[in-house]
């Protein structure tokens, strides 16, 4: 099956595009501005290779057991690799997925096509005009919202907001659960600056944080967050005994400790315009010290 996808043409290196027989176990990352964004094996949706990724993946296995249907929202639908997987391990989960790119879209779903079953609706357009446009039967309804939205290596502001944040909040189960993916470019002033803003609508919080990017590396970490309680145990195990990338987990004080001084983001500073590079939302270097103290521990248990 895998071998009859054919190789999609990329003449500027900008174009969106399907490289096959990548990854350890094989299958085909989606490429985009030279970036590999998602990876996909056809033959087994449960093989996760970018860690990113499986990270979310790791969200989706606390919200409900294997084999227990989910509703879930996916807001940046890339390959729909974690849709993919959520179909796999848990049959019958509706799910509803949001791409802004409709050429992208085009691409994975006519190379890449869902397993017979999986009941995705993929939907064309802005993620928040779209959460903001769902019928009412998903208010309360969702048990899990993927936010995984990015123009280059950059999430779109309007999407980081508490106000955004809110509207995520009335689409969730009462036990449902938000995970935000979040790329650090070397400064982590928005990662900062989103998780003070994600406890400002959610009490429960917790971060999947690898040690590197702690110390201001590019790289991938998750905020998670929830209305009630978060299995932050299962969490932490899941994310320290990644045999390719483990990291660790904040929760409570240390996820706060983590976003230090960095000042929330609402509709209307977005709107004003915002800096996010700026000493106020820098972690102070005696927490940062204590932070990444803490992180090497977890990861050595």
């Amino acid at each position: 099956m895998n071998d009859a996808i054919p190789q999609t043409p990329d003449v500027d290196g900008t174009q969106p595009r399907i490289v096959s027989g990548r990854g350890r176990n094989g299958g085909h990352s989606l490429v985009v501005n030279g970036v590999t964004q998602s990876h996909v094996n056809l033959d087994d949706p449960t093989d996760l290779q970018l860690n990113y990724v499986r990270r979310i993946s790791f969200v989706v296995d606390i919200v409900a057991p294997a084999g227990t249907a989910i509703r879930a929202l996916h807001l940046g639908a890339g390959a729909l690799t974690i849709a993919r997987y959520i179909a796999a391990t848990r049959p019958g989960s509706k799910q509803f997925a949001v791409e802004l790119d409709s050429g992208l879209a085009d691409l994975v779903t006519n190379h890449l096509p869902l397993a017979s079953g999986a009941d995705v609706t993929l939907r064309i357009g802005d993620a928040r005009a779209v959460a903001e446009g769902l019928p009412a039967d998903h208010a309360g309804a969702t048990d899990l919202v993927v936010v995984d939205v990015f123009s280059g290596d950059v999430a779109p502001l309007h999407i980081a907001t508490k106000e955004f944040l809110e509207l995520l909040d009335g689409l969730l189960s009462p036990a449902g659960i938000v995970v935000i993916n979040v790329l650090s470019t070397g400064n982590l002033g928005f990662a900062k600056a989103e998780l003070a803003t994600v406890a400002t609508v959610f009490p429960e919080l917790a971060v999947i944080v690898p040690d590197e990017v702690s110390r201001g590396a590019y790289g991938n970490l998750a905020i998670v967050a929830s209305r009630v309680p978060i299995d932050t145990t299962s969490l932490a195990e899941r994310a320290r005994t990644d045999e390719h990338a483990p990291a660790a987990v904040l929760v409570a004080a240390q996820a706060r400790a983590f976003a230090g001084r960095a000042l929330p983001l609402d509709d209307a500073r977005v709107a004003a315009g915002v800096r996010l590079g700026g000493h106020w939302n820098r972690v102070p270097r005696a927490v940062a010290r204590r932070l990444r103290r803490g992180i090497r521990r977890l990861l050595r248990r």
